[in-house]
């Protein structure tokens, strides 16, 4: 700023002095040495105009990656929620319902429960090889539709109705819970970035504990003083609600991505 400041005050005391007592070389020399010239800088040459687009290229991809699975990680809770709450609640209902209201033995009333065991322990593996080799959607979509079909089942409850029907509604429960397991921990985990693939675990694993207390809580709090002839009907509402966790599963299939979300592959900036 010296050299400006001091060309100014120059030409405005020349100004000052009159005509005839002006310094007339003074101003030339000055502007001669007050200019500055920038050098022009340079254009990009095509290597560093590829490489410039790379660069944002695979930012704007990162960040897209990292929010869609984000959403898919969040999805993948809510469906743990929701397959427990169905879950717990039918363990505890049935439990309930077929040895107080029916009078069955213990004994009876877990050999009646054999059907959901083995529908989760047949299905699993199924679910595991569509997770793998069509991503979470179809898994999840047919588990939606067998818990609430198991659900709706046992809505009418009654003291009589038939064991066919009671099994059957056992092995859709079962069966649905066995489809969804696999598509919930792969769509949690792919969410996030490899690094924290741990904890995508633990809050999965903390999602199924949150639904089986929310399960067992609200079956609980359904029949808690319930006598054993009004069972069957003061459960229906827990019925329904296994019907609507089934619902919950189906909508969030839909949302889900048809193949496993998987991390954006950083984009080569090399070039001559």
């Amino acid at each position: 700023m010296r050299g400006p400041v001091f060309a100014v005050s120059a030409i405005s005391l020349g100004r000052a002095r009159g005509p005839g007592r002006r310094f007339p070389d003074i101003v030339p020399v000055l502007r001669r040495r007050t200019v500055i010239t920038a050098p022009s800088p340079a254009p990009p040459t095509p290597s560093a105009r590829r490489r410039r687009v790379a660069r944002l290229a695979s930012a704007v991809l990162d960040q897209r990656s990292r929010d869609r699975g984000r959403v898919a990680a969040q999805r993948g809770v809510r469906a743990g929620v929701a397959v427990f709450v169905a879950l717990n609640m039918t363990l505890l209902l049935n439990t309930l319902y077929l040895q107080h209201t029916r009078q069955w033995t213990p004994l009876a009333a877990g050999l009646a429960t054999l059907p959901l065991a083995a529908g989760a322990t047949v299905f699993a593996p199924w679910s595991g090889r569509l997770v793998a080799r069509t991503g979470p959607r179809l898994p999840l979509l047919l588990a939606g539709g067998l818990v609430t079909a198991g659900g709706l089942c046992m809505a009418g409850l009654t003291s009589h109705t038939s064991v066919f029907l009671l099994l059957t509604a056992y092995a859709l429960i079962g069966a649905g819970f066995g489809f969804a397991n696999a598509p919930i921990t792969n769509t949690a985990v792919n969410g996030l970035p490899p690094a924290r693939a741990g904890v995508a675990g633990a809050i999965t694993s903390t999602a199924r504990q949150l639904g089986a207390a929310v399960g067992i809580a609200l079956a609980g709090g359904l029949v808690s003083g319930i006598d054993a002839a009004g069972l069957a009907h003061a459960s229906r509402p827990g019925w329904l609600t296994v019907a609507g966790c089934g619902a919950a599963l189906f909508v969030i299939a839909r949302l889900s991505h048809p193949k496993p979300v998987a991390a954006a592959a950083p984009s080569p900036v090399g070039g001559a």
